[in-house]
């Protein structure tokens, strides 16, 4: 038997706290220390992690593939218009400008080329994430920061992505979901 006021483990028949002299109305239950954070705690914080994950991984995946479609015309737009838009431009061009043309085609053709890459990276980050690839979840961590900078729908999905696979549970949870698939 504990007080109710100081905590005193006292004996079964006492009526008043030898400590701090509260009367002692009926017997009180011994009070027993919260359960420590074991195994069954990190195991139901993994499930709880592992079930968030899933219920959102679905929607995230189509969200990068929607994302990574949206980039491929201007990604094939700046290849095309550097390979072929530009020198019909300069054909008709005067030669002292004729002489910077090469160097514009080649700026522009590489943002071309970057883009179609970042696109890549987007549709594959929203085809692991749909069959649970191990690898989808770090390529998604590392655009959604990047897509943070494309305001507005870039930083929503980049929001979005950070919130769902962020935390230290879900990246256990990952990868326990990523080695079952």
């Amino acid at each position: 038997m504990y007080c109710n006021q100081c905590g005193t483990r006292l004996p079964e028949n006492a009526a008043v706290c030898s400590v701090c002299g509260k009367t002692l109305a009926a017997a009180t239950a011994p009070v027993a220390p919260p359960p420590a954070a074991g195994p069954s705690m990190a195991a139901a914080g993994l499930a709880q992690s592992a079930q968030r994950i899933e219920s959102h991984r679905t929607v995230l995946g189509v969200l990068w593939i929607l994302w990574g479609l949206l980039g491929v015309p201007p990604a094939l737009f700046l290849l095309g218009f550097s390979h072929f838009g530009l020198p019909m431009i300069g054909a008709g061009m005067p030669p002292q400008l004729m002489r910077m043309w090469p160097a514009l085609s080649g700026v522009v053709g590489f943002l071309g080329g970057l883009a179609l890459i970042v696109t890549l990276a987007h549709l594959a980050a929203g085809i692991g994430l749909l069959q649970r690839q191990s690898w989808a979840r770090m390529l998604a961590l590392v655009l959604g920061f990047l897509a943070l900078l494309h305001i507005p729908f870039g930083t929503l999905l980049g929001i979005y992505t950070i919130w769902v696979l962020v935390s230290a549970d879900a990246g256990r949870a990952w990868t326990q979901q990523a080695s079952q698939s």
